[in-house]
Protein backbone atom coordinates (compact mmCIF):
# COMPACT_ATOMS: atom_id res chain seq x y z
CA UNK A 1 0.00 0.00 0.00
CA UNK A 2 1.30 3.44 -0.90
CA UNK A 3 2.07 5.94 1.80
CA UNK A 4 0.05 9.06 2.39
CA UNK A 5 1.94 12.33 1.82
CA UNK A 6 0.59 15.47 3.46
CA UNK A 7 1.55 19.11 3.21
CA UNK A 8 0.49 21.62 5.85
CA UNK A 9 0.47 25.34 5.08
CA UNK A 10 1.09 27.45 8.18
CA UNK A 11 1.48 31.14 8.89
CA UNK A 12 3.32 33.15 11.50
CA UNK A 13 0.82 35.68 12.81
CA UNK A 14 0.81 38.51 15.34
CA UNK A 15 0.15 37.30 18.86
CA UNK A 16 -2.86 39.47 19.65
CA UNK A 17 -3.23 37.80 23.05
CA UNK A 18 -0.24 39.76 24.34
CA UNK A 19 -1.85 43.13 23.61
CA UNK A 20 1.52 44.45 22.41
CA UNK A 21 0.69 45.16 18.79
CA UNK A 22 2.76 47.88 17.17
CA UNK A 23 1.84 49.86 14.06
CA UNK A 24 3.94 51.97 11.70
CA UNK A 25 2.99 55.60 10.97
CA UNK A 26 1.34 54.48 7.71
CA UNK A 27 -1.03 52.24 9.69
CA UNK A 28 0.55 48.91 8.71
CA UNK A 29 1.56 46.35 11.30
CA UNK A 30 5.11 46.73 12.60
CA UNK A 31 6.09 43.06 12.61
CA UNK A 32 9.55 43.78 14.05
CA UNK A 33 8.02 45.09 17.29
CA UNK A 34 5.03 42.75 17.53
CA UNK A 35 5.36 39.31 19.10
CA UNK A 36 4.40 36.54 16.68
CA UNK A 37 3.25 32.95 16.98
CA UNK A 38 1.83 30.10 14.92
CA UNK A 39 -1.62 31.22 13.82
CA UNK A 40 -4.45 29.47 15.66
CA UNK A 41 -6.04 28.14 12.45
CA UNK A 42 -2.63 26.92 11.27
CA UNK A 43 -2.36 25.05 14.56
CA UNK A 44 -5.67 23.33 13.85
CA UNK A 45 -4.43 22.30 10.38
CA UNK A 46 -1.28 20.85 11.98
CA UNK A 47 -3.40 18.87 14.45
CA UNK A 48 -5.51 17.52 11.57
CA UNK A 49 -2.33 16.35 9.82
CA UNK A 50 -1.08 14.72 13.03
CA UNK A 51 -4.29 12.67 13.12
CA UNK A 52 -3.36 11.26 9.69
CA UNK A 53 0.19 10.54 10.83
CA UNK A 54 -1.06 8.56 13.81
CA UNK A 55 -3.92 6.78 12.04
CA UNK A 56 -2.40 6.21 8.58
CA UNK A 57 1.36 6.59 9.04
CA UNK A 58 1.35 9.70 6.83
CA UNK A 59 4.51 11.63 6.01
CA UNK A 60 4.05 15.31 6.87
CA UNK A 61 5.77 18.28 5.25
CA UNK A 62 5.02 21.70 6.75
CA UNK A 63 5.58 24.88 4.75
CA UNK A 64 5.32 28.61 5.30
CA UNK A 65 6.08 31.75 3.38
CA UNK A 66 7.46 34.68 5.33
CA UNK A 67 10.53 36.39 6.76
CA UNK A 68 13.32 34.27 8.26
CA UNK A 69 11.72 34.45 11.71
CA UNK A 70 8.65 32.65 10.29
CA UNK A 71 10.72 29.58 11.12
CA UNK A 72 9.12 29.96 14.56
CA UNK A 73 5.76 28.96 13.05
CA UNK A 74 7.38 25.93 11.43
CA UNK A 75 8.94 24.86 14.73
CA UNK A 76 5.63 25.27 16.59
CA UNK A 77 3.77 23.33 13.87
CA UNK A 78 6.38 20.56 14.03
CA UNK A 79 5.76 20.21 17.76
CA UNK A 80 2.05 19.87 17.03
CA UNK A 81 2.12 17.43 14.10
CA UNK A 82 5.51 15.69 14.37
CA UNK A 83 6.39 16.88 10.85
CA UNK A 84 9.03 14.99 8.92
CA UNK A 85 10.18 17.98 6.84
CA UNK A 86 9.94 21.78 7.23
CA UNK A 87 10.05 24.26 4.32
CA UNK A 88 10.39 28.03 4.68
CA UNK A 89 9.99 30.15 1.56
CA UNK A 90 11.63 33.44 2.45
CA UNK A 91 12.86 36.26 0.22
CA UNK A 92 12.54 40.05 0.35
CA UNK A 93 10.79 39.86 -3.03
CA UNK A 94 7.82 38.19 -1.28
CA UNK A 95 7.28 41.15 1.07
CA UNK A 96 3.82 42.64 0.68
CA UNK A 97 2.56 39.74 -1.45
CA UNK A 98 -1.19 39.46 -1.86
CA UNK A 99 -3.01 36.14 -1.41
CA UNK A 100 -2.66 35.10 -5.06
CA UNK A 101 1.10 35.68 -5.07
CA UNK A 102 1.37 33.84 -1.75
CA UNK A 103 -0.63 30.92 -3.19
CA UNK A 104 1.69 30.80 -6.21
CA UNK A 105 4.77 30.65 -3.97
CA UNK A 106 3.22 27.92 -1.79
CA UNK A 107 2.10 25.95 -4.85
CA UNK A 108 5.61 26.03 -6.30
CA UNK A 109 7.09 24.91 -2.99
CA UNK A 110 4.57 22.10 -2.54
CA UNK A 111 5.22 20.84 -6.07
CA UNK A 112 8.94 20.61 -5.24
CA UNK A 113 8.43 18.64 -2.02
CA UNK A 114 9.71 15.06 -1.94
CA UNK A 115 6.89 12.82 -3.13
CA UNK A 116 3.64 14.05 -4.58
CA UNK A 117 1.28 15.38 -1.94
CA UNK A 118 -2.04 13.59 -1.49
CA UNK A 119 -3.66 16.13 0.83
CA UNK A 120 -2.79 19.74 1.65
CA UNK A 121 -4.05 21.13 4.95
CA UNK A 122 -4.43 24.83 5.63
CA UNK A 123 -6.05 26.90 8.31
CA UNK A 124 -9.43 28.47 7.71
CA UNK A 125 -7.98 31.99 7.74
CA UNK A 126 -5.24 34.13 9.24
CA UNK A 127 -5.94 36.51 12.11
CA UNK A 128 -3.98 39.32 10.47
CA UNK A 129 -5.71 39.17 7.11
CA UNK A 130 -9.03 37.40 7.61
CA UNK A 131 -9.42 36.81 3.84
CA UNK A 132 -9.48 33.01 4.01
CA UNK A 133 -8.24 32.94 0.40
CA UNK A 134 -4.71 31.49 0.52
CA UNK A 135 -5.76 27.88 1.21
CA UNK A 136 -8.40 27.73 -1.55
CA UNK A 137 -6.18 29.59 -4.02
CA UNK A 138 -3.25 27.25 -3.35
CA UNK A 139 -5.52 24.23 -3.84
CA UNK A 140 -6.82 25.70 -7.11
CA UNK A 141 -3.30 26.39 -8.38
CA UNK A 142 -2.28 22.80 -7.51
CA UNK A 143 -5.35 21.40 -9.27
CA UNK A 144 -6.67 19.96 -5.99
CA UNK A 145 -10.25 19.72 -4.83
CA UNK A 146 -10.73 22.25 -2.01
CA UNK A 147 -12.93 21.28 0.91
CA UNK A 148 -13.37 24.05 3.48
CA UNK A 149 -14.64 24.23 7.05
CA UNK A 150 -13.97 20.55 7.73
CA UNK A 151 -14.64 19.40 11.27
CA UNK A 152 -13.41 15.80 10.83
CA UNK A 153 -12.24 13.50 8.07
CA UNK A 154 -11.34 9.93 7.26
CA UNK A 155 -9.13 8.51 4.50
CA UNK A 156 -9.69 5.21 2.70
CA UNK A 157 -6.15 4.32 1.63
CA UNK A 158 -7.30 1.40 -0.53
CA UNK A 159 -9.81 3.44 -2.52
CA UNK A 160 -7.70 6.63 -2.20
CA UNK A 161 -10.68 8.70 -1.06
CA UNK A 162 -11.26 11.27 1.65
CA UNK A 163 -14.54 11.59 3.49
CA UNK A 164 -14.83 15.03 5.06
CA UNK A 165 -17.45 15.90 7.65
CA UNK A 166 -19.06 19.30 8.05
CA UNK A 167 -21.70 20.29 10.58
CA UNK A 168 -24.51 18.34 8.85
CA UNK A 169 -22.86 17.19 5.63
CA UNK A 170 -20.55 14.40 4.49
CA UNK A 171 -18.37 14.89 1.37
CA UNK A 172 -16.36 12.20 -0.42
CA UNK A 173 -13.62 13.05 -2.91
CA UNK A 174 -10.81 11.20 -4.64
CA UNK A 175 -7.42 11.52 -3.02
CA UNK A 176 -5.06 10.39 -5.73
CA UNK A 177 -1.59 11.70 -6.32
CA UNK A 178 -1.54 14.58 -8.77
CA UNK A 179 -0.10 12.52 -11.63
CA UNK A 180 -3.18 10.27 -11.54
CA UNK A 181 -6.01 12.63 -10.62
CA UNK A 182 -6.61 15.51 -8.26
CA UNK A 183 -5.90 15.47 -4.56
CA UNK A 184 -7.69 17.22 -1.75
CA UNK A 185 -7.00 20.34 0.24
CA UNK A 186 -8.77 20.39 3.56
CA UNK A 187 -9.26 23.55 5.57
CA UNK A 188 -9.93 22.81 9.21
CA UNK A 189 -11.57 25.38 11.42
Amino acid sequence: MESLNLAVIVKLEPDFSEGNVSYKPDGTLNRNETKSTLGPHSGIAAKAAFYAKVKYGAKISVCSMGPPWADLALQQAQQTCDADVLHLYSDRIFAGADTLATAETLKTGIEKMEGKMDIVFSGHRASDGETGQTGPQTAWKLGFTFIGNVISYDVNLEKRTVVAMFADLKWRTKCYRRNRSSASSLSHN
